[in-house]
């Protein structure tokens, strides 16, 4: 018996030694074979195992790249206790496994992976092979100190997840459920936490995930395809659970919140053109595979943008050039090649969308002067934006540099969010704001103004139609400083011309046009409808100033005098007196006077007169004195007095024929006294005629003479003239 005992013993104690010493043994061939075994050269520093007690030690364990020293993964050390005893009833029991300090560095060389050899590929011939059950246990899994490297070569980007720790109370090939809780850190400042609960038998997750101080530059190298940015910066966080269902059908349902703090988007000039101290979004449940996306809350505070116009382009239109490129592509490719039709329902909502004590800036490059406009403390709200709605409303308002404030109203198709309706409202602007625009479109400074706006903007289909009613307050405009200007505009006088008794000017501007058209500008068209207006205005200023200040335009628009006569009598005092009222009604008002004499009519009437004294003279014996009107006794087409010329004419120029003296009394009249001799006179009576209206406005109010001036005549007037005087012009001083 006891040398049976004896036998036992030592075969008991020899299973053992080799069970101890063994793992020397398979640690010296898997050292040798790795490569036939798994593909890779790998290396494993020590390997130990206590038959007694069921526990495996290893250490310093690392797989190299493939024909390559370079590390891809490894650990420090891994422990495990394994249960004998159970495996006497085919069941594999590890009681605690303890993994230290794994690591694996992931290369994606153009979509082609540094693990893609040690993936197992699916053996058509196995196909239809039912594979077997094992069964199996794991107890109390930890993994602590693991690192996970990702490097894309194509843009040189490496994203590092370390402090990884992992822990699996129990999992089994029979387990209802396995949970398990997962801690990494993300670049170094990202921390992530992962509480999973896994129903083998459901095939369900419920997991809960919990990121804060993710850093956004990590995502910066793949939005080139996107953004054109030097720099892309903020702090991400969140908490989302997601609960998936994986099968025939798959159902993925997201909810929770994420945010994002301290966010900016700086342009390649390092200037920051996007910026948020907080932006929130709190999701209500995003069903991926349904395409249902429905959001509760999206919060934004402190959001800033800045806006740049430049020659031909703007700053926005720079930045996201790359996704409006791919825009244009996918449009010009849609209009040739017919595109499958989504059939999935696509769905989203949003709750509330707030955004509170935000600004924007807009700068203009393209002007002459530089223009920086500032709008703060906007505030925007819009509540139940749904995709099957045809219509949700937004309201905004905010402050205009610094003096003015809007109130703005959107109505908009979110299934089109490009036709729209906008009600707008802007009280307190601040018109000497606008003062580069001016200068660069109309050479006129702006010094002063008020203004009201109200206005309807629509859209539809890229058609624009807009409604706009602007009334300006104490409007004060310069003169014009430069000629090199896209709208010759008389700006000034036309401003002056606008104000109405009160000072007031108002404007109706309506706009329309294709936004899609290239060629549709906003600011060119609101000077061209603007230089419409003025052009109406100055083009015909008596017409406004008569029915502003209840008078007739033919009574402040033309000076006449009766032939021959130059004093100043009712008919001219009338005019003139207007003319005064005027200037005391409108402020700066400066009056021109062009003499004008049409058909040179005072020609004409000065021959008839001599040709008359001269046959009154020679035919009749009688000297005449004073105007010939005076005498009722010669009509001008007397018989005896145009032979009287005819003859006068024949006896100077015998050459003449009877054809040549069919004319008229005044030219006949002319033709003999000559319009040398008429000219001089007629010029005289022009003086005289200045001369009295200088006197007359002197006697009833000398302050205003200086606001008259006579300057030469431009242009044939437009108003129907048989008299001659005195063409009016308005002017400001």
């Amino acid at each position: 018996m006891k040398k049976i005992l004896l036998i036992i013993s030592v075969v008991i104690f020899s299973v053992y030694l080799m069970l101890y010493i063994s793992p020397y043994f398979v640690k010296n061939y898997f050292n040798k074979h790795s490569e036939e075994l798994i593909g890779r050269k790998a290396f494993l520093e020590k390997l130990s195992f206590n038959p007694f007690n069921g526990k495996v030690h290893s250490e310093n364990f690392t797989v190299y790249e493939q024909e390559d020293s370079t590390q891809f993964s490894g650990f420090a050390s891994l422990d495990i206790n394994i249960n004998f005893l159970k495996m006497v009833t085919g069941n594999f029991q590890f009681e605690e496994v303890a993994l230290d300090s794994p690591y694996v560095h992931v290369v994606n060389r153009t979509g082609n992976f540094n693990f893609d050899d040690l993936l197992v590929s699916e053996n058509p011939e196995e196909e239809g092979v039912e594979e077997s059950t094992i069964a199996f246990e794991i107890l109390n899994f930890r993994m602590d100190k693991g690192i996970v490297t990702y490097y894309e070569t194509e843009i040189d980007h490496e994203v590092v997840m370390d402090d990884l720790s992992l822990e699996l109370p129990r999992f089994a090939y029979n387990s209802e459920s396995a949970n398990m809780d997962i801690k990494l850190v993300i670049n170094k400042t990202g921390h992530l936490t992962v509480k999973n609960d896994y129903y083998p038998s459901q095939n369900k997750l419920d997991a809960r995930l919990s990121l804060r101080g993710l850093k956004l530059d990590i995502i910066k190298p793949y939005l080139s395809d996107y953004v054109i940015s030097e720099d892309f910066e903020g702090v991400s966080g969140g908490d989302v659970r997601i609960v998936g269902i994986f099968g025939q059908e798959t159902n993925v349902n997201i909810d929770g919140k994420a945010w994002v703090t301290q966010l900016t988007v700086k342009d390649t000039a390092q200037s920051p053109v996007i910026e948020a101290d907080s932006i929130m979004v709190s999701l209500k449940n995003i069903d991926v595979f349904k395409e249902r996306y429905e959001v509760g809350r999206v919060y934004a505070e402190n959001f800033k943008m800045r806006f740049d116009m430049l020659d031909s382009t703007n700053n926005m239109m720079v930045m996201f050039a790359p996704m409006l490129e791919e825009g244009e592509t996918e449009s010009a490719s849609n209009d040739t090649v017919p595109t499958q039709v989504n059939e999935t329902e696509y769905y989203y909502s949003i709750d509330t969308f707030l955004v509170v004590n935000s600004s924007m800036k807009y700068r203009d490059y393209a002007l002459d002067e530089y223009f920086e406009y500032n709008i703060t403390e906007i505030a925007a709200l819009a509540d139940n934006i749904r995709s099957d709605s045809q219509e949700a409303k937004l309201s905004s308002t905010g402050v205009l540099n610094v003096q003015g404030n809007y109130n703005a109203n959107l109505i908009f198709d979110p299934n089109k969010p490009l036709d729209f309706s906008l009600d707008f409202v802007v009280k307190g602007f601040q018109m000497e704001d606008l003062s580069p625009f001016s200068m660069t479109y109309a050479g006129h400074p702006i010094f002063e103004g008020n203004l009201v706006y109200s206005g309807k903007t629509t859209v539809k289909d890229g058609i624009m139609d807009s409604e706009n009613k602007i009334t300006v307050y104490d409007l004060e405009v310069g003169k014009r400083v430069s000629k090199n200007v896209l709208y010759v505009l008389p700006l000034k006088f036309g401003v002056f011309l606008l104000k109405d008794k009160n000072g007031v000017v108002n404007l109706d501007l309506p706009m329309e046009g294709n936004l899609y058209d290239p060629q549709f500008k906003v600011w060119p068209i609101v000077w061209q409808i603007i230089k419409q207006n003025l052009d109406k205005v100055v083009s015909a200023p008596g017409k406004l100033l008569a029915n502003v200040f209840g008078m007739k335009e033919e009574d402040i628009n033309y000076v006449e005098f009766e032939p021959l006569d130059s004093l100043v009598m009712e008919e001219q005092q009338k005019s003139l007196d207007n003319l005064m009222v005027l200037m005391d009604k409108k402020p700066g008002l400066l009056v021109e006077l062009s003499y004008y004499e049409p058909d040179q009519i005072e020609s004409m009437n000065l021959a008839i007169y001599e040709a008359k004294n001269k046959y009154l003279s020679e035919q009749l014996g009688i000297n005449m004195e004073g105007n010939v009107k005076a005498d009722e006794r010669i009509a001008d087409n007397d018989i005896h007095f145009i032979n009287f010329m005819k003859g006068r004419l024949l006896l100077n120029n015998p050459e003449l024929d009877s054809a040549q003296l069919v004319q008229s009394p005044d030219s006949l009249a002319l033709e003999l006294i000559g319009m040398e001799n008429v000219l001089p006179q007629a010029k005289l009576l022009e003086t005289a005629r200045r001369e009295n209206i200088i006197h007359y406005i002197s006697t009833k109010d000398s302050s205003k003479i200086n606001k008259f001036s006579f300057v030469e005549l431009e242009e044939i007037p437009k108003i129907p003239i048989d008299k001659s005087g005195f063409v009016v012009t308005f002017d400001v001083e």
